[in-house]
């Protein structure tokens, strides 16, 4: 393991830094203006070597730790539970960009990085520090609880993707209360090697979760926020006690963080039990095995690989513009997405193929006829020989769903006889013609390829291939490309994402092979203000 603190200018030394404050201060005093918030950027560049800590120290007022804002409230279809949802974000993120490239020749292959506490992409790794240092059953089912009630925004998926406990913790953080079920007991599973359970009530319109610590059974809602103590208040209760007495579901329900704020839209889950909503007056399915549909095995730890000069760039205080989920069965309507796009933190996958260091087949999954020229300051692509088709392709591949992509292309055509091709496909099979015929001379062209991901109508999007067909009439200079790039958006959720704290923070970034020349960039905020944030609006 090697670790790197690293350095930026002067300004950046702790002394420094306040000496810098100080001038400022001093010199808006002299000039008699008023103190407004202050915004400071930084920003550090650092060589990665295999297995890498970086130590980053951040100054400011604020954080995502004190400062939050109400991004969104949302009923779900049935209503009649009193299932009503708030959920917050920060309002304020240091961290702006944490970004990796690939500047050599060879693939880098495995990347991943987490900052601070949680290795979320990792669930292994995630269970572990998730129960570290949590002694009894009481505080190791407290542990689970809060951390995936904490995690997840309510919202009721269209597929079935969230059942995953990797993707739903990681690249979306919003599903229905199945979805969080089954995380909870996973989570647990993953560090008792041992069976837990998903239990589903109410006519099968709820699901819960009992997890088992040392022989002892704890139910516990991470969705709807509940808890329950047995009657000397320290043990926790089953879903049978629960079950056979509903008096320790009223007296020990946790109401959650709306209740504070919107108390006149708040149910209180006190008045189901009494209206004969109580959602476990009906058990339909007791759910402890991996075969089961509904019990739904984590996906393996999600990596990036880096084809050369592939950079791969988080923005956590960004939002995007539209998030993945599909179409809803007949009869069922489906929420607004905007909903939950205040939850959903923004990357980018960038690919620029015309590389003069690296061999085509470092960058391209299959070349036909293809060379690679030096013309004047240029790296252009061409056909070998005239005549005869010349044949590229590229994946694209993220373990986050895709949402959108672009492809950038400058091409020469020496006349109209020569002609160039794209074709856009999800399963390297079947092919989708993407851009029109071009002029004779020079052409840039910007393709939107947002309607090929199809991000709302299709399952989610991992993987693109990209086809380029060149064909020269007379000469192979005939038809060129000096520039080709590949831009794929992705999303993550927000609850998951790489985020700074006020004073000392650790970035770890791993990789399964050597990668002397991965570059990684931080950028970050300090923020000065003095004044709180607004009060979530009701």
């Amino acid at each position: 393991m090697k670790y790197i603190y690293p350095l930026c200018a002067l300004g950046d030394f702790p002394f420094f830094k306040r000496l810098g404050r100080v001038f400022f201060l001093l010199a808006f005093f002299s000039a008699g203006y008023p103190i407004h918030a202050q915004i400071n950027n930084y920003s550090q560049s650092v060589n990665v070597y295999d297995d890498t800590t970086v130590q980053v120290n951040v100054g400011g007022y604020l954080d995502g730790r004190n400062s939050v804002s109400l991004a969104s409230n949302y009923f779900p279809f049935w209503s009649n539970l009193g299932n009503f949802c708030t959920d917050y974000i920060k309002a304020f993120e240091p961290l702006r960009e944490i970004s990796f490239q690939n500047q050599g020749s060879q693939p880098v292959t495995g990347l991943s990085f987490y900052t601070n506490q949680y290795y979320y992409s990792n669930l292994d790794s995630l269970a572990r520090q998730i129960f570290a240092n949590k002694v009894t059953s009481r505080e190791k089912a407290m542990a689970v609880f809060h951390f995936v009630k904490s995690h997840h925004l309510y919202y009721f998926a269209g597929d079935q993707e969230a059942y995953d406990p990797t993707k739903f913790i990681n690249n979306y953080g919003f599903g229905h209360c199945g979805n969080i079920a089954n995380t909870t007991t996973w989570l647990t599973s993953l560090y008792t090697d041992t069976n837990q359970r998903n239990i589903w009530v109410n006519t099968g319109n709820h699901a819960v979760s009992e997890v088992n610590f040392d022989s002892s059974w704890v139910y516990v809602d991470a969705d709807q926020g509940g808890y329950y103590l047995l009657p000397d208040n320290k043990s926790m209760a089953s879903f049978l006690d629960v079950y056979l007495d509903s008096y320790w579901y009223l007296r020990t329900k946790q109401f959650g963080a709306p209740l504070s704020y919107l108390p006149s839209q708040m149910q209180t889950f006190s008045y189901q039990v009494r209206a004969g909503n109580h959602f476990v007056k009906n058990i339909d399915t007791t759910l402890n095995t991996a075969g089961d549909n509904f019990y739904v095995a984590p996906s393996q730890p999600l990596k990036f690989d880096l084809a050369p000069w592939d950079k791969v760039s988080l923005f956590p205080a960004d939002t995007i513009s539209v998030a993945h989920y599909t179409a809803f069965p007949p009869g069922v309507t489906s929420p607004a997405n905007n909903t939950i796009k205040p939850m959903i933190g923004k990357g980018v996958l960038i690919r620029n193929l015309i590389n003069p260091e690296a061999a085509l087949n470092k960058s391209f999954s299959f070349t036909e006829n293809i060379t690679r020229t030096i013309v004047g300051p240029d790296t252009i692509l061409r056909p070998a020989n005239f005549n005869q088709k010349g044949v590229m392709i590229f994946k694209m591949t993220s373990p986050y769903p895709m949402v959108d992509a672009e492809l950038n292309i400058t091409a020469y055509l020496n006349s109209l006889n020569d002609s160039l091709k794209i074709f856009f496909s999800k399963d390297s099979l079947n092919w989708t013609a993407v851009n029109d015929t071009l002029q004779a001379g020079s052409n840039d062209l910007s393709i939107d390829l947002f309607n090929n991901i199809a991000t709302t109508a299709e399952a989610a999007t991992y993987n693109y291939y990209i086809k380029v067909e060149m064909d020269a009439a007379s000469s192979p200079s005939g038809c060129t490309i000096k520039l080709l790039r590949s831009t794929g958006i992705f999303q993550y959720s927000r609850f998951a994402s790489p985020s700074f704290v006020l004073n000392n923070n650790t970035v770890k970034v791993y990789t399964e092979s050597a990668a002397p020349n991965l570059k990684m960039d931080l950028k970050w905020q300090e923020n000065f203000s003095n004044t709180p944030p607004n009060a979530p609006a009701s």
